[in-house]
């Protein structure tokens, strides 16, 4: 049984281009169309109600794999007071027919412990590498000192046995990078600190895993990073990550973004933006067909509201190039920066609250696609391409009525056709 809700149909928008210093006002840009299907709750075939805030999503074969945290399933007549039925006995959910099918739910591989930070990618055979931490009974902290890094493969809907990848401590793995796979190697990075000598000591480990065996890299920065950002770069062969870093000296709280390359090691970190008093946030790195692009948020004023989503290109010879400001305000934090068929998107919450607000680039610029009305309650959403033009964007949503369960996660399949003059 399935509920649909959130009908909304967005055809034949025209986008308008935005200049590079006024976001929101320029000249016309090519059409493009955007059509956004009805958003589906998440539901199993009994009727069951699946709630998850998911953290990563991946496509094996024509299923979609999606895992995450405070996974719950809630009887078919959950009300907005009725309990969940299970909490924490699964990790994610499996949809055929590319995220149209049915869904199955995974159970989680480390129970009856609690599994947090997981992370998802198809493997060229059809199976699912997940990683995922689990940690001692005390609980988290800000930095934790005890996690367990485990890797499991899904086939299907069942679990490997699952093995053991590193002990992490002192990190703050809810900043770490996607789990990613090129040429049937594995690589994670996650910043962590150190304070032996200093209290912000800190830097980055990567992990790697070929042939089956895994490796630790490590990088040292001034301090701690905040978040990172990893991808593997096609053209060169190498992995690379941004990473944001403070000053050791005030103002603290200010970082720059940083790229580093990891061949055989690592190359000395180089920033790309910042000023070195305005703070970074959420940096985000991605492949496209001009090399890379790089979004984040400055907030000028260490203040969410004054917030400024940037981005800028590295092109092949590592040169960056700052781009126009994609937006502006409170709304852009938290956002979702990917790639479709080569055009760069975030998505981030639109007005009213609850809708999904679409950006894309054309060259240098950023044009805005029609706002997608969706489920769209929880703080971020999670994408993955289905094809060259079409996604499916995962959102979540609190209970509105006494009628709805208290939680649901919804899909919500979103087509963007632009003309091939837009998708330069």
């Amino acid at each position: 049984m399935v509920h649909e809700l959130g009908v909304s149909f967005l055809i034949g928008s025209v986008l308008m281009a935005f200049g590079q210093d006024s976001p929101g006002e320029g000249r016309p840009a090519p059409a493009c169309i955007s059509v956004a299907e009805p958003s589906r709750r998440l539901e199993l075939a009994d009727g069951r109600i699946v709630s998850i805030d998911v953290q990563s999503v991946t496509r094996a074969g024509e299923s979609v794999v999606a895992v995450g945290r405070y996974a719950y399933v809630f009887p078919r007549s959950a009300s907005s007071t009725t309990s969940p039925a299970l909490v924490d006995s699964i990790i994610g959910v499996r949809i055929d027919r590319g995220g149209a099918g049915r869904i199955t739910l995974l159970a989680n591989p480390a129970a009856p412990r609690r599994v947090l930070y997981s992370r998802a990618v198809a493997m060229p055979n059809g199976e699912v590498s997940v990683l995922y931490a689990t940690h001692d009974p005390e609980g988290l902290r800000a930095h934790t000192d005890t996690a367990t890094l485990w890797l499991a493969t899904l086939r299907h809907t069942s679990w490997g046995t699952p093995s053991r990848v590193a002990m992490a401590r002192t990190a703050t793995l809810d900043r770490a990078s996607a789990l990613i796979h090129r040429d049937g190697q594995l690589a994670f990075a996650y910043p962590f600190r150190d304070d032996r000598r200093h209290v912000e000591d800190g830097g980055l480990v990567l992990l790697r895993r070929r042939h089956g065996r895994w490796s630790v890299d490590t990088l040292r920065t001034e301090t701690e990073p905040t978040s990172v950002s990893a991808v593997y770069d096609p053209v060169r062969g190498s992995i690379v990550v941004i990473l944001a870093v403070a000053e050791r000296f005030p103002p603290f709280l200010s970082q720059r973004l940083l790229i580093a390359r990891f061949d055989t090691s690592w190359s000395v970190p180089v920033p790309i933006a910042g000023d070195g008093i305005t703070p970074i946030v959420h940096p985000s790195l991605a492949v496209h067909n001009r090399g890379l692009a790089a979004a984040w948020l400055a907030w000028p004023g260490h203040d969410p509201r004054n917030g400024l989503l940037q981005w800028l290109q590295i092109d092949a010879t590592g040169r960056a190039n700052l781009r126009s400001v994609i937006d502006s305000g409170e709304a852009t934090f938290p956002y979702e920066f990917t790639v479709l068929n080569d055009i760069p998107l975030w998505l981030y919450h639109g007005e009213p609250f609850g809708a999904v607000k679409l950006m894309m680039s054309r060259d240098s610029t950023v044009a805005r696609l029609p706002d997608v009305k969706a489920e769209f309650g929880n703080p971020s959403t999670r994408t993955i391409a289905l094809s060259g033009t079409r996604l499916l964007v995962f959102t979540q949503q609190r209970a509105r009525a006494e009628t709805e369960p208290m939680a649901a996660s919804f899909t919500t399949a979103l087509e963007i056709r632009c003309p091939r003059s837009a998708q330069r």
